[in-house]
């Protein structure tokens, strides 16, 4: 099984995808996480070519589609996980075998390309004002970015999300707003 975990950068997708780790093999089950951003341009690439993280020309779909299908029939894929502080690609890589569930996270985790894979969709969501001032402070403390250069790409960064993301919402399976740091209130959909 394919759980696909998709909203805005920073709101806690990953960090929900560590807690679900943790909570289902607690419950015996074999487990695996992958970032999408592990299929991302570096960030000096996505700059050279005018793209960000938000435009699903900078992953690399062709591999991402080819490592979910390995997972769906049993076999092993590496990948190579992503640097945020950095904006490149780590040294290491890893490998994810035969597992019962694989959790998916990123911003294109729900792309229509890799629905045909995925069994169940959760998206992450919160306001707009409570986004934004998130993306800031990401960009300051995990990305190291100058206060400068956050509030130049902002704007468009937040546009992007608006187009791009924010409307896998609506075919998701579970809806999670996040109200405070961690702390997210349900909502069920008819998807």
């Amino acid at each position: 099984m394919i759980i696909s975990v998709c909203g805005a950068a920073d709101l806690g997708k990953s960090y929900l995808c560590s807690s679900l780790v943790e909570t289902l093999q607690h419950q015996g089950y074999h487990v695996a996480h992958l970032p999408l951003d592990s299929y991302l341009m570096s960030r000096e690439q996505r700059i050279n070519h005018g793209i960000s993280g938000y435009d699903t020309e900078a992953y690399d779909f062709a591999t991402i589609i080819k490592n979910l299908t390995a997972f769906k029939v049993g076999k092993e894929f590496s990948f190579t996980p992503y640097n945020h502080e950095g904006g490149t690609k780590q040294e290491q890589h890893e490998i994810i075998g035969k597992n019962d569930i694989l959790l998916l996270d990123g911003l294109h985790a729900m792309d229509p390309r890799l629905m045909g894979s995925i069994d169940f969709t959760i998206f992450i969501h919160t306001d707009d004002a409570r986004l934004r001032n998130i993306r800031r402070e990401a960009d300051l403390i995990k990305r190291k970015q100058q206060p400068e250069l956050s509030e130049k790409f902002e704007p468009v960064e937040f546009q992007k999300y608006k187009r791009f993301v924010e409307p896998y919402k609506q075919r998701a399976n579970l809806v999670l707003y996040l109200q405070l740091k961690w702390q997210y209130e349900v909502r069920v959909t008819d998807a």
